[in-house]
């Protein structure tokens, strides 16, 4: 049983990396690294519901205090919460600027070829990485956060 904690961190480690490695693998396999106003708005609000389900979870586990859980387990909760929230935080900002400036390059292409100018543009190496990175770091956090606040429990 005293295994159990660190596979279910190392389980939902290797998840979280697998998930983000299959858009790694479409993008640099397949060439889907294109961003869309679809994308624009669902990734962001992805992050957006990571943001508020994170500072929910901050808020209970503030009222919670230290009666019967040990500080360490809220301590660690909280932290990954607070860096999902800022690493979220990050993605949105980085993924529109990102997703801005792709579009932006394919604009000339697109309105000298007639095609829809709000297809939106192709994301190259560094900025696939960037939000990606931005990505795996906040889900992981949420999911750690999460895991580490489903410990509370056997303290009760």
């Amino acid at each position: 049983m005293a295994f159990a904690f660190p596979m279910f961190l190392l389980l939902v480690t290797v998840s979280t990396s697998a998930y983000i490695l299959w858009f790694a693998h479409g993008a640099v396999r397949h060439g889907w690294r294109w961003v869309s106003p679809q994308s624009y708005m669902a990734y962001p609000e992805a992050a957006k519901t990571l943001i508020s389900t994170s500072g929910i979870a901050i808020a209970i586990l503030a009222t919670l205090g230290l009666n019967k859980a040990p500080a360490w387990v809220l301590q660690r909760s909280m932290e990954c919460l607070v860096i999902s929230i800022i690493f979220s935080l990050l993605f949105i900002l980085v993924f529109i600027r990102i997703a801005e400036v792709a579009t932006s390059r394919e604009l000339p292409a697109n309105c000298r070829s007639g095609s829809n100018p709000e297809y939106g543009g192709r994301l190259n190496n560094p900025e696939l990485a960037a939000t990606l990175l931005l990505a795996w770091v906040s889900i992981t956090a949420f999911f750690w956060g999460f895991l580490y606040a489903a410990r509370i429990v056997f303290y009760l």
